[in-house]
C-alpha cells in the first residue's frame, strides 16, 4: 500500500506521520519547537527551529519506504522573512501575536492577519524586509528547505489580508503598506508538486532524494479536509486548547466577525470558500481545573456538572481576549449571577455551557444552515460538553477523537499530488466515529437564551 508523509508545523512543536492510503497511521513522531514571548503581545520564533524539528521528525519517519510524496502544513498566518540562502532576517511572527494593532487599524484589518504583521516589520524592522528575498509562512519555509522552491496555496495566502484577492487568486497592493509583491511566493493549488527533495535536504532529513513535495496548506484548512468535511452544510469542530468551527460555504463571505479563506482543495484553479471562527475551548477547561478544582478528577467534575442547573449563571470565557466574533484582545472573563447556592459543579457547568455558546455565536455569524458536525481533539472527551455542543448547534454531532485532522488532511493532499487518488471525500472514509449525539430541541432553546444573555453581559461590561 502506498505511503506518504504529512508534517505539521505547530505553535509549540512539529509533528508528523506516515500515512497509508486507507488512512491508517503507520508511524508518528514529534519534536518541540516552542515560540518566545519577549514582550506582552509578542509571539515569535527563529524559523531555523522549525527546520531542526522537521529534520528530527523526518529522520524517524523516513525509515518507512518507499514514500510517494510529502506534504507540509503549518500554523497560519505566520510571517517569516528569509534571504536567498533561506536564512531568516528576523524572527518569524506567529498567528497569535498582537503587536500589529496600529498597523491593522491603518489597513482596516486585524492584527491576526499577515498584512498587518508585514506592515509592522516594514515600520519597525525595515532591514528585515529589505534584506528578505521571500516573505513566507511556516509550511512554505520548510517546503522551501526541502526543495529549494517557493510557493504557497490560496488558503494560506488568504490569511495575508489585505494583500491577497481571493476572487482573482493574486497578490494585491494594499493601501498604507508599500511592499514588493515579488517577495511574496507564487500562489499554486495545495496539491501541486512544488519540487523534489534535494540531495542536501536528503542528507539532513533521511528522506530519499527526489521524493515529490506538494505545495501544502495551513493547518486550519488541512484539519477541515482531514475530518472529511468538504461539502456545504458540514462543519468541522476542533476542540483543542483553542477551538475552531470551520465550514465550506457557497460564496466568498465578507462578514468581519469571522475569518474567511478557501479550502485546501480546488476545482481547477478556482478556490472554494471556507469560513472559520476560533475561540478558547480546552484552555478554559484547563484553567478551571487548575485554579478551582486542583486535584479533582475529570470524572468527578463531570458528575458534579451533570447534576447541576446553571440557569441564571453566565460565564464570559474571554480569559485571553477573544478573536472571533468580537475581535477584542482586551476582553476578559466574568462570572455573573453568582449566589450562595452555587457550587463548584454549577460553575463548571457554566464554563462548559459558555464553550457551547461560543460555538453557537460563531455558527450564527456564518449565516449557514448546518447539517452535520464532526468534532475532534481532546476537549471533546467530555460527553457533557459534546451534548451541549450538539444541542447548541442544533444538528447531529459525530465525535471522532482519534481523527488527527491536520495530518490526515496533509496526507490526502500528498496522495492527490502524487496522483494516487482524485477523491476529495477519501478522508471521510477514514473517519472513525466513536459516538453520535442527537439534538434535544428544548436544550437548543436554552442555549439560544443563554447566548442572548451573554451578549447583553458583554455589551454591558466591555
Amino acid at each position: 500500500m502506498s505511503l506518504v508523509i504529512a508534517l505539521d508545523i505547530g505553535t509549540t512543536s512539529v509533528r508528523g506521520a506516515v500515512v497509508a492510503q486507507d488512512g491508517s497511521i503507520v508511524a508518528e513522531h514529534s519534536y518541540e519547537a516552542s515560540y518566545e514571548s519577549p514582550k506582552e503581545g509578542y509571539a515569535e520564533i527563529d524559523p531555523r527551529k522549525w527546520w531542526v524539528a522537521a529534520c528530527a521528525v523526518f529522520e524517524v519517519l523516513a525509515r518507512h519506504r518507499p514514500i510517494a510524496a510529502v506534504c507540509i502544513t503549518g500554523q497560519a498566518p505566520t510571517i517569516a522573512c528569509i534571504n536567498e540562502r533561506a536564512e531568516p532576517t528576523s524572527p518569524a511572527i506567529l498567528w497569535l501575536d498582537t503587536r500589529a494593532e496600529d498597523e491593522a487599524h491603518a489597513l482596516g484589518s486585524r492584527s491576526y492577519y499577515g498584512g498587518p504583521k508585514i506592515a509592522w516589520l516594514a515600520r519597525h524592522a525595515p532591514r528585515a524586509v529589505e534584506e528578505a528575498r521571500w516573505i513566507v509562512q511556516s509550511h512554505t519555509f520548510v517546503a522551501h528547505k526541502l526543495t529549494g522552491e517557493v510557493a504557497t496555496d490560496p488558503a494560506t495566502a488568504s490569511l495575508c489580508a489585505p494583500l491577497f484577492d481571493r476572487t482573482t487568486g493574486e497578490w494585491a497592493v494594499a493601501r498604507a503598506l508599500e511592499i514588493d509583491l515579488l517577495k511574496l511566493p507564487i500562489v499554486r493549488p495545495a496539491t501541486s508538486i512544488l519540487g523534489l527533495v534535494t540531495a542536501e535536504a536528503a542528507r539532513e532529513t533521511g528522506l530519499a532524494r527526489g521524493v515529490p513535495v506538494v505545495v501544502g496548506t495551513g493547518d486550519f484548512s488541512a484539519s477541515v479536509l482531514g475530518c472529511g468535511v468538504t461539502r456545504v452544510g458540514e462543519v468541522a469542530l476542533t476542540l483543542g486548547t483553542s477551538g475552531n468551527l470551520s465550514l465550506p460555504t457557497i460564496n466568498f463571505e465578507t462578514d468581519p466577525r469571522l475569518i474567511h479563506t478557501t479550502q485546501a482543495l480546488h476545482t481547477g484553479v478556482a478556490p472554494l470558500p471556507l469560513s472559520l471562527g476560533g475561540t478558547l475551548a480546552g484552555g478554559v477547561i484547563a484553567w478551571f481545573s487548575k485554579t478551582m478544582a486542583a486535584g479533582v478528577t475529570f470524572d468527578v467534575l463531570e458528575a458534579e456538572a451533570a447534576n447541576a442547573d446553571a440557569s441564571g449563571l453566565v460565564f464570559l470565557p474571554y480569559l485571553a481576549g477573544e478573536r472571533t466574533p468580537i475581535w477584542n484582545v482586551n476582553a476578559r472573563g466574568i462570572f455573573s449571577g453568582l449566589s450562595l447556592a452555587h457550587t463548584r459543579g454549577h460553575l463548571y457547568r457554566a464554563v462548559l455551557e459558555s464553550i457551547a455558546a461560543s460555538f453557537l455565536d460563531l455558527a450564527d455569524a456564518t449565516g449557514q444552515s448546518l447539517t452535520q458536525v464532526t468534532a475532534t481533539n481532546g476537549a471533546g472527551k467530555s460527553a457533557l460538553l459534546r451534548q451541549m455542543l450538539c444541542d447548541a448547534l442544533g444538528v447531529p454531532l459525530h465525535y471522532a477523537p482519534s481523527q488527527n485532522g491536520t495530518l490526515l488532511g496533509g496526507a490526502l493532499l500528498a496522495f492527490m499530488g502524487a496522483g494516487l487518488t482524485n477523491d476529495d471525500r477519501l478522508a471521510a472514509s477514514w473517519r472513525k466515529t466513536e459516538s453520535v449525539h442527537q439534538v434535544d430541541k428544548s436544550r437548543s432553546a436554552y442555549f439560544r437564551r443563554l447566548l442572548q444573555a451573554r451578549r447583553a453581559l458583554y455589551d454591558a461590561t466591555r
